[in-house]
């Protein structure tokens, strides 16, 4: 009986609202999490482009949500939405689209939720790495502070507004997430030079770097779904961090390209500006929390995940 009941558990079908479902890490999470039993709701503010990816799920606007024209009720809701901090220079009005962004999508899904509009268990908020700021060589877990630099200041205020869905009694996480590697996103830009055999190391090459795979994005968020006891930060990092010279020569190995160009830190920051921090800073994170909580990781190691990634089978 006790294995029985083990199991529904295990595989309870909850109804998740995923704000930001079509972006890169919010497309993935959606069909993973769906093809694990899940009814997926996707808060957009493109309706059009969510129903060419999959018109199996519900989609709904933010005006839908504050109007509350959902179509049942909201078991989790997990908050992806943002604009992308990787495209073009940081200029004063682009840091304040990638913060205000994240505080409008946030503040109406928290809105929602002090309505009593939606009344989910479990609110999972986007966050990053980039949270702890430029940090050397020391080891960051989920109770060291924030950093000062930009997107140190964004994740907090971030993660400020998200912390106001404790006050109506929700189970609230901060996703603070590294690098995601997978078919997509930061990763096609990195992997680019390697195509005409130009693969470089950015800055000193010594800088840490702390990753994930996608698929350990959509495994650590069910595993928190079902662990109740988890709340507040946690690390969607591998075990493995490691310097950025080993990333790219894992990189250069698994597509048989060198890497010998370098990227020398004054050049970056001419030719970037502020957003050359995304590729110099140097956090090496630890994902304490899952670790203590015994989650068991689908690619611990940086060469596995890459291997998956460029496998034959996995080319779209």
């Amino acid at each position: 009986m006790f294995n029985v009941l083990l199991y529904s558990y295990k595989t309870k079908k909850m109804n998740i609202l995923i704000a930001g479902g079509s972006g890169f890490i919010g497309h993935n999470l959606s069909r993973e999490l769906q093809s694990s039993g899940h009814n997926i709701i996707v808060l957009t503010r493109n309706k059009e482009k969510v129903s060419q990816q999959a018109e199996s799920y519900g989609i709904i606007d933010y005006e839908d949500l504050l109007n509350g024209n959902i179509p049942c009720e909201i078991s989790g809701v997990i908050n992806l939405s943002g604009s992308s901090i990787a495209s073009g220079r940081w200029t004063k009005g682009k840091k304040e689209e990638i913060l205000q962004s994240r505080i409008d999508s946030t503040m109406a899904v928290i809105s929602a939720i002090e309505k009593s509009i939606i009344r989910p268990k479990v609110f999972i908020n986007s966050s990053a790495v980039g949270y702890y700021g430029d940090c050397g060589n020391k080891i960051l877990t989920e109770s060291d502070g924030s950093g000062n630099d930009f997107l140190s200041k964004v994740c907090v205020e971030w993660e400020s507004v998200a912390s106001k869905a404790i006050l109506s009694g929700v189970r609230t996480v901060y996703m603070r997430t590294g690098l995601v590697l997978g078919n997509g996103g930061v990763l096609n830009k990195l992997i680019l030079p390697y195509k005409f055999y130009m693969g470089g190391i950015p800055g000193s090459g010594k800088q840490w770097v702390s990753w994930i795979h996608i698929k350990d994005i959509s495994g650590i968020i069910e595993f928190i779904l079902k662990k109740e006891e988890i709340h507040g930060p946690v690390n969607f990092t591998a075990p493995e961090p490691l310097q950025m010279k080993d990333l790219q020569k894992a990189i250069g190995k698994v597509l048989q390209s060198p890497s010998w160009l370098k990227l020398p830190t004054p050049f970056l920051k001419v030719a970037l500006g502020e957003m050359s921090s995304i590729m110099l800073n140097s956090q090496r994170v630890l994902p304490d929390t899952l670790i203590r909580n015994n989650y068991q990781f689908i690619y611990p190691s940086v060469d596995d995940a890459l291997q998956d990634i460029f496998s034959k089978n996995n080319q779209r």
